[in-house]
C-alpha cells in the first residue's frame, strides 16, 4: 500500500462530529496479508492531521507532518492489534473519566454520630489525667516522707595539722586480722604518716632475718600490742621444720577511731586515693564499739569500700572495682556478706587514679553506700525487709 492508498483509506475513519469519509472517498479493497487497521492503532479517538486539517479541525495528540516518514511499512499499524483486546481497553480506561453525580460519594462525617461515640475519646484521656494526678501524688507523698536528718558533726579530720592521736590510734597487730592477711601493722612513722596534708598508709616489705632465721615477734611482751589474744600478737619463723611457720613477709597500718570517737546512724564521708600494686587490699570499714550480740560477725560489720591493688586483668577485679558490704549471721560459718554485697566498677577509670568520695548514709529504716555523689548508691538495704 502506497502513501496514496493509506490516506485514501484512512480518510474512510468516521470523525467524530463530522460525517464520514467513506460515503465521499473511494475505499481501496484491502490487499492480501495486509492487517485489518479499520481502527485507530492507540485506542483513541485520535484523529489523523492531514483529515482533520481538511475539516478545519487541528488535532492536539497529532504529531506534526514533517515528522511522518515519507513511507510507513503497512505492519507497524497492527502492531497494536498484536496486544490484543484487554491492551486497547487499558488504552482506552487511561483516558477515561466520568462525573461523579450528586449522592454518589459517601460522606460518613455528615452521618448523625452516635452520641456514646464520644467516651471513646473521653475515657482514654481521662485515664491520662487520672494516672498523672496518681503519679503527682506517689512522687510528693514519697518526697515527703524522706526523713530530712540535721546531723551535728562528730568529727572531721583533714590531717592538714598532722595525725591526730585524739581521733585515731594505729592497731599494732600480727595475726591476720581474721582473713590470714600476710601483714603485721606497725606503730612507727614507717607505715602510716602524714605528708602535704595527707595521711599515707604505706606497706612494706619485713625484715630479711626475721624470715630467713628462726626467729620469734613477741608484741605482748613489749607491751605494743593492741589485743590481748596471743595469737593476734605473737608469730615464730621455724626454718627447721621446713618453714611450717614464718612471721608476716610484710609490713603496713591500720588505723581506727574506736574508744574515741563512734556514731550510731548518721553519715561518713572519706575521701580517699586507693593503692596500686599487687597483694595491696585498702578497705574502709565500720567496726562495733562493742560485741553485744556476741564475737564477730553477730555483732555486725559495715564495710563501706573495699578493693584491691591489682590491675583490672585480676580474675576478680582490680582497682577498677570496688564493693561494699554489710557483714552478719549468728558465727563465723554463716557469715551472710553474700546475701549484702554490691560491686561498682569505675567507669572509664581506677580508684586509684584520682581520689574519691566513699561514703555512707545509715537511719534507722536503712542504710546505703555511694561513690562521689548520694545518688550514685552502691549498696542499699532496707531494714524493713
Amino acid at each position: 500500500m502506497d502513501q496514496n492508498d493509506f490516506q485514501q483509506y484512512y480518510s474512510g475513519r468516521q470523525l467524530a462530529g463530522g460525517p464520514s469519509m467513506a460515503s465521499t472517498a473511494n475505499h481501496t479493497p484491502l490487499r492480501p496479508g495486509t492487517p485489518n487497521t479499520d481502527r485507530n492503532p492507540f485506542g483513541d479517538d485520535r484523529v489523523d492531521t492531514h483529515i482533520s486539517q481538511r475539516n478545519g479541525a487541528v488535532n492536539p495528540f497529532a504529531s506534526p507532518s514533517a515528522s511522518r516518514p515519507a513511507s510507513r511499512p503497512a505492519s507497524s499499524f497492527g502492531s497494536s492489534s498484536a496486544l490484543g483486546r484487554g491492551h486497547e481497553e487499558r488504552g482506552q480506561r487511561y483516558f477515561h473519566s466520568r462525573r461523579v453525580k450528586k449522592g454518589e460519594v459517601e460522606k460518613p462525617w455528615m452521618d448523625k454520630t452516635d452520641p456514646k461515640e464520644k467516651w471513646v475519646t473521653i475515657l482514654p484521656i481521662l485515664g491520662i489525667v487520672v494516672g498523672l494526678g496518681i503519679s503527682g501524688f506517689l512522687v510528693w507523698d514519697g518526697l515527703r516522707s524522706v526523713v530530712t536528718h540535721k546531723y551535728c558533726m562528730v568529727m572531721e579530720d583533714d590531717f592538714s595539722g598532722g595525725f591526730n592521736t585524739d581521733f585515731w590510734t594505729k592497731e599494732v597487730q600480727l595475726g591476720g586480722f581474721g582473713n590470714g592477711e600476710f601483714q603485721m601493722t606497725t606503730a612507727g612513722d614507717e607505715n602510716v604518716y602524714v605528708e602535704n596534708g595527707h595521711l599515707h598508709i604505706k606497706p612494706t616489705l619485713q625484715d630479711a632475718a626475721l624470715i630467713d632465721k628462726d626467729s620469734i615477734i613477741n608484741l605482748l611482751k613489749d607491751g605494743t600490742c593492741t589485743s590481748k589474744s596471743p595469737s593476734d600478737c605473737i608469730a615464730a619463723t621455724n626454718t627447721t621444720a621446713g618453714n611450717s611457720t614464718i612471721v608476716p613477709p610484710t609490713r603496713s597500718g591500720r588505723i581506727v577511731t574506736k574508744g574515741k570517737k563512734s556514731i550510731k546512724y548518721g553519715r561518713v564521708e572519706v575521701t580517699a586515693k586507693l593503692p596500686k600494686g599487687d597483694w595491696l587490699w585498702p578497705a574502709i570499714w565500720m567496726m562495733p564499739e562493742e560485741d553485744k550480740y556476741g564475737p564477730w560477725p553477730a555483732s555486725g560489720e559495715i564495710d563501706i569500700m573495699e578493693s584491691r591493688g591489682n590491675n583490672h586483668s585480676y580474675a576478680q577485679g582490680g582497682n577498677n572495682i570496688m564493693s561494699s558490704a554489710l557483714h552478719w549471721g549468728p558465727d563465723l560459718a554463716n557469715d551472710a556478706w553474700w546475701r549484702t554485697n554490691v560491686k561498682r566498677p569505675a567507669l572509664h577509670t581506677t580508684y586509684s587514679a584520682d581520689f574519691n568520695i566513699f561514703g555512707l548514709e545509715w537511719s534507722q529504716k536503712y542504710l546505703f553506700t555511694f561513690v562521689n555523689s548520694r545518688l550514685l548508691q552502691v549498696l542499699y538495704t532496707n531494714f524493713d525487709e
